[in-house]
């Protein structure tokens, strides 16, 4: 529920709140780069695209800096703005050989990485009130842990300067750390269970009118009061062709309740399942990519597969995953990639993370560097120990290099 909770926040934002802009910081369960949801959001920040050349990327990650320091009346932040532009870059890995970040030793680099994200959403919030949102603060990284401390300390440093900026976190309960917050004062949301009348209200909206007593019953037995439980109960049951309309609402039968699958994973297995074999083999795929994945390494995966469209419209149908853009796509729910990718034999999964290898390794064949943790951890899951030890130096050497020492560690 709590990513719902999240979505209706801000599609419900009155108009009282006035003008406002949301920065998305995605984590991933798989790639643990440092600072990696930092990145996730620079790169929509800047417009940046793996379709378009080095020239192009670095144009429009230009234009946006240009745009905001002409827009920064207070010249001190404007200045630091503009001296930590190429450590914003790298982190985009966008480099030049002149730069600052080119010419400092790694912790230098480290802490100045540091301070121009920090800046950079300083700056931002004097345009107008921002909020950061951090999806899964879970699967956060350390290093992006000591930067939310820091961007604490910073913008409470002096009393006199106020900067309207809010961290919304999402967290798993049962994975949240208490030291997580450190200094930061949070004020915590604990989600509890719908209420029968509100479990009762979303499976209306989901199927058009309201329910009977009896689904209500089995949807509070069974779907624990979680929204995503209980839509997935839903729509397994409409996939089934389980629910008839009565004059007392939507209902099963007895008869039918006891087919229901005994747990979340085991419904999800049993709607992937019923998908056509060509599209559950692309979900399969697509699941050992992560959380989300882009549609040419996808592609590159399925070398045989001749209409990536058909599988990708009707997974986006049957509620697995939505398009982020036409590059890539994301999973709806992480418990939906994980049942895509354990219901799979583990010899098939190695060998579908050795096709993410070479899909990888082609597809980025000029400039593998921002790759190497990917490459390393698709390497290790396929058993290719010699390539995943290669690689693992590899990213080990750039973070060194960057001081993300964690990451290189």
């Amino acid at each position: 529920g709590k990513s719902r909770l999240v979505h209706t926040f801000f599609n419900n934002l009155s108009a009282d709140f006035g003008p406002h802009q949301v920065f998305l910081c995605q984590t991933d369960q798989i790639l643990r780069q440092s600072l990696n949801p930092l990145r996730y959001w620079l790169q929509r920040y800047f417009n940046q695209s793996s379709l378009q050349s080095e020239a192009e990327n670095k144009a429009l990650f230009e234009q946006k800096l240009e745009q905001l320091l002409a827009a920064t009346p207070h010249s001190a932040l404007a200045g630091e703005l503009d001296r930590t532009r190429s450590f914003l870059g790298a982190l985009l890995d966008l480099h030049w050989p002149d730069s600052l970040y080119a010419r400092l030793e790694p912790q230098g680099r480290f802490e100045n990485t540091l301070t121009a994200l920090t800046t950079l959403l300083q700056a931002e919030s004097w345009q107008q009130p921002t909020l950061l949102v951090i999806e899964d603060v879970h699967w956060l990284d350390d290093d992006s842990r000591h930067f939310l401390q820091q961007l604490w300390l910073a913008i409470t440093a002096v009393p006199d300067i106020h900067y309207p900026l809010a961290i919304i976190a999402t967290s798993r309960p049962e994975q949240q750390n208490e030291a997580d917050a450190g200094t930061i004062p949070w004020q915590t949301i604990a989600l509890g269970q719908l209420t029968p009348a509100e479990l009762n209200q979303l499976a209306a909206d989901l199927l058009g009118n309201s329910i009977s007593p009896a689904l209500q019953t089995l949807l509070v037995d069974r779907g624990e009061g979680n929204p995503f439980f209980t839509e997935q109960i839903v729509r397994y049951l409409q996939e089934q062709n389980l629910l008839v309309e009565t004059e007392a609402g939507w209902t099963v039968t007895a008869v039918q309740q006891t087919v229901l699958p005994r747990d979340v994973h085991a419904l999800l297995v049993a709607r992937l399942d019923r998908l056509t074999a060509r599209v559950k083999n692309g979900v399969q795929h697509a699941a050992v990519l992560g959380r989300e994945f882009e549609v040419r390494l996808l592609t590159l995966m399925l070398r045989e597969e001749e209409n990536m469209g058909t599988i990708l419209s009707e997974a986006e149908q049957a509620a697995i995953w939505a398009a982020l853009n036409e590059l890539r796509y994301l999973f709806r729910h992480a418990l939906v990639r994980d049942a895509a990718y354990k219901m799979q034999l583990r010899a098939r999964r190695q060998a579908l993370h050795q096709l993410a290898v070479t899909a990888l390794e082609t597809l980025y064949t000029n400039d593998l560097t921002s790759h190497y943790g990917e490459l390393a951890y698709h390497a290790e899951q396929a058993n290719l120990t010699a390539k995943a030890r290669t690689y693992l130096h590899k990213a080990g050497d750039v973070a060194r290099e960057a001081y993300q020492n964690n990451e290189a560690l």
